[in-house]
């Protein structure tokens, strides 16, 4: 007997891999998964063909003008509670109303340090 779950949540190692989001999808899971900052895709010149170009084309003004980005909070393992921020990445393959959405979440969206996440479901 299987363990009960509702979503798929994975590093960006899984993230990168083509035949695991084939597999899940095939199996009609739900699923999360984190990508590289460097990931990107095919695009036309001069359009965002990478998910840095469309948090830096979201125009982050700061806290009192966060424009696309919404602010979230996120919790660690062990209860500590940090404020963050989330843009909904709409570019090349992600949109809300395409299979695939995009998110970049950041602590700071005027810097995007490494620390940022970068899922994709």
């Amino acid at each position: 007997m299987g363990v009960p779950f509702r979503a798929v949540v994975a590093d960006c190692f899984y993230g990168e891999d083509q035949e695991f989001k084939r597999s899940v999808g095939e199996l009609g899971v739900r699923y999360v998964l984190a990508f590289k900052k460097s990931h990107c895709w095919w695009h036309m010149e001069g359009a965002i063909g990478a998910l840095r170009q469309a948090a830096e084309a979201a125009r982050w003004k700061g806290t009192e003008e966060p424009g696309e980005w919404t602010k979230v909070v996120r919790t660690s393992w062990e209860g500590r509670r940090e404020g963050w921020w989330a843009l909904e990445v709409k570019a090349g393959p992600y949109r809300r109303e395409r299979a695939q959405r995009a998110l970049v979440v950041t602590p700071d969206p005027a810097k995007l340090p490494d620390l940022s996440a970068w899922p994709c479901s």
